[in-house]
Formats: structure tokens, sequence, C-alpha cells
């Protein structure tokens, strides 16, 4: 089976090609942005946990509250990113390659996360440590 395209159609495939092209690219700086907040944000983590670990408990605080700050920004990225996402997964002249970067940005991002995690589970051991044992007054 043979297709036909006149050129206007062949044009404006193009067109749609360079614009995915465009989107994939807006959407990598975007999930770049994302993976740069998470590096500061880890950052912060590990400070934090240090400060706790030392009792200083207002620095601690104050790192808490910039990487609370950090976190509403890669929300706000998020959402641009997912709306992005949606228009980008309608469109089938998306290149893999495109995807591919895209893909690998989101690996690096959930990496970042992870290690967040793991320093915020270790600061909660820190924390629980401080507390002490709980005791009852109660008979």
């Amino acid at each position: 089976m043979t297709v036909i395209c006149t050129g206007s159609q062949v044009d404006k495939l193009h067109v749609t090609a360079a614009a995915s092209a465009s989107e994939i690219d807006l959407i990598a700086a975007a999930l770049k942005r994302q993976s740069s907040l998470l590096e500061e944000v880890l950052d912060l983590a590990i400070r934090a946990l240090d400060t706790l670990q030392a009792g200083r408990l207002d620095a601690t605080e104050s790192l808490l509250l910039l990487r609370e700050q950090l976190m509403n920004e890669f929300a706000r990225a998020e959402a641009d990113v997912a709306a992005k996402m949606a228009h980008v997964e309608e469109n089938l002249t998306v290149a893999a390659e495109g995807l591919a970067e895209l893909n690998d940005l989101n690996v690096q991002i959930i990496t970042l996360a992870n290690y967040i995690v793991a320093v915020d589970e270790r600061a909660n051991e820190v924390e629980e440590e401080l507390a002490g044992p709980v005791t009852s007054s109660m008979p």
C-alpha cells in the first residue's frame, strides 16, 4: 500500500516534529531544573543531619525551612512538566532519542529522591536517639 502525502501534509509533519523537539527540550530543561533542586535539597538534608547530630536544633530548623522552599519550587516545576508531558504523550512524532533523554533525567531525579529519603530516615533515627527512651510516669 502506498501513502501519498501532499506538500502541505509533509510540511505539517515537519512542523509537528519540530514542535515536538522543542517541547522535549523544554521538558528536559524543566527536569534538569528539578534535578538541580533535588541536589540542593540533598545537600540541605545532609547538612541538617549534621547539625541535628551536633545538637544545633536552631540551625537544623533553618535548613529545613530552606528545604521546604526548594521543595515548593520543585512541586511547581513538577506540575509544569506534567502539563507539558500530557501534550507530548499525545504526539506520535516524538523522537525516541528525546524520550530516552527524558527517561534518563527521570532516573536521575528518582536516584536523588532515594538518597534524600535515606538521609531523612537517618535523621529520624538520630532524632529518636536524642529524644531518649519514653518513660511513663503512671503506675
